[in-house]
């Protein structure tokens, strides 16, 4: 079998979340990884294993968002990010992504990082040996209801009003306002029209806080649809999600256009069709 295994625990400090992955490595023959801990594990180690890399969640180009919207945070950890994917593209012996497109993205990174040889091509001309398209269905049980969802949460919201929902985090790179702005010109004409955002506060301590959230709270409250209309959760658990979604009429997932949104693969696309809800999207990622 294979061992899903969390490490550093809460509240652990980067060094003991660092120690502990390194120790993890030092202990399996097989890693299938995002990251790996390579200023806490011995080289000589990681050299020796058989490594997986996960590239479904292009993290470079999430970066690359952050920094282009928030320059005085992002700039500094550019090189520090680029030299990570540098070491996992020449260490890996197997990638994993998520479509063809991100595929075709993840070659051209391979190929600058002088993976792509004659020899593996010999055997494999389509490279489907070194880097292919493993992506994920949906759960394989029905979606039911196993605790409160946001008709109850929030009390301003009827039990026959409109209900849009907008699944998962709301990120710098996605584009929140304007379906705050649509919402607060429908509600001229249809006044119980609500829209709640699920998740706005991850509880990971690595995930930083996101501007674009302040942002959209502030122009809900200019538009005077918040807390009546437009509503703000903290976050969700992964395993309740469907409480929320099944109680919404439609979903949302909005974003402008970026390179980030090309190579994206939503994952809440996937949840928005587990639970059978129509689902409005923009146009970009491969789901839309």
């Amino acid at each position: 079998g294979v061992s899903l295994v969390a490490y550093g625990g809460d509240g652990a400090t980067e060094d003991e979340r660092g120690n502990h992955l390194a120790t993890l490595v030092r202990e399996h023959e097989i890693i299938v990884a995002q990251h790996l801990p390579f200023l806490y594990a011995d080289p000589e180690v990681l050299a020796n294993r058989h490594i997986v890399v996960d590239l479904y969640a292009p993290w470079i180009l999430e970066k690359l968002e952050y920094a282009r919207l928030d320059p005085e945070r992002g700039d500094p950890n550019r090189r520090d990010d680029l030299t990570i994917l540098e070491r996992l593209l020449g260490l890996g012996d197997f990638f994993v992504c998520a479509s063809e497109r991100q595929r075709d993205y993840w070659l051209g990174a391979l190929t600058v990082a002088g993976r792509l040889e004659p020899a593996y091509l010999r055997v494999d001309p389509a490279l489907r040996s070194l880097i292919d398209v493993v992506a994920f269905g949906l759960p394989a049980d029905k979606p039911r209801k196993t605790g409160p969802g946001p008709r109850s949460i929030f009390p301003p919201i009827g039990d026959d009003d409109p209900l849009l929902i907008w699944n998962g985090g709301v990120w710098n790179w996605l584009d929140p306002l304007t379906a705050i702005r649509a919402v607060a010109a429908l509600v001229q004409s249809r006044p119980e029209l609500r829209l709640v955002f699920m998740g706005v506060r991850s509880p990971g301590a690595q995930v930083a806080e996101m501007e674009i959230v302040d942002k959209a709270v502030a122009l809900a409250r200019e538009l005077g649809v918040l807390d009546c209309n437009v509503f703000f959760n903290d976050w969700v658990p992964y395993d309740e999600r469907q409480n929320w979604l099944l109680e919404a009429d439609a979903a949302l997932s909005l974003h402008v256009e970026t390179v980030e949104a090309r190579y994206a693969y939503r994952t809440r696309v996937m949840d928005i069709l587990w639970c059978g809800l129509p689902a409005i999207v923009s146009d970009g990622d491969v789901l839309a």
